[in-house]
């Protein structure tokens, strides 16, 4: 009994020590960027890039590939019920030397039905988190005003959401992920 219990015991000891091993390998050589998002689709769903920007530059620093959004409520069937919307992040990795002023998240391929209550396609942000920082969708800067609300991108545009200002518009917030055990703070 006792030798499977000092097993046991020598196993987690090592996962642990792997995992911390880990987390500081990917701190040294990574950054992460999370995105919180959700999505209508119609006739397919919302496709989205994600870009960082030093302020005065209209070249990006570091660019994702082109996103196809996961899991997107289906106006075309369902209605236009934004209640319905299924929340999700996403995470990039962002090389550590990359000196971030902003994100820019671009909305590239925006479609409706000529009465946009029978289907519309749109992508939704609620915020981003960087270098363990939130920063909400909602302090953003949208491209385009189809719609009031900051975080809803209704029609095809960008927005801006600054990382590098003081933390004017950052969140505070929990630990949200040790070696693979997520905990969820909204």
């Amino acid at each position: 009994m006792l030798h499977t219990s000092h097993l046991k015991f020598t196993f987690i000891v090592r996962l642990v020590a792997v995992c911390l091993t880990a987390m500081m390998a990917t701190s040294l050589f990574a950054e992460q960027l999370t995105v919180k998002y959700a999505a209508q689709n119609y006739e397919g769903p919302p496709r989205f890039k994600v870009q960082a920007y030093n302020n005065g530059s209209s070249r990006p620093v570091w660019s994702s590939k082109s996103i196809k959004a996961e899991r997107g409520f289906d106006t075309k069937k369902f209605g236009t019920n934004r209640a319905s919307l299924f929340w999700q992040t996403i995470t990039f990795q962002v090389e550590p030397s990359t000196d971030v002023d902003y994100f820019r998240i671009r909305f590239l391929n925006d479609h409706a039905a000529a009465d946009p209550s029978k289907g519309d396609r749109n992508l939704f942000v609620r915020w981003i988190e960087y270098r363990g920082e939130r920063y909400p969708a909602s302090k953003g800067k949208k491209s385009a005003n189809c719609d009031q609300k900051t975080w809803v991108m209704a029609c095809a545009g960008s927005l801006d959401i600054m990382v590098n200002n003081d933390g004017k518009n950052k969140e505070t917030y929990g630990i949200t992920n040790v070696c693979g055990y997520t905990f969820s703070n909204g």
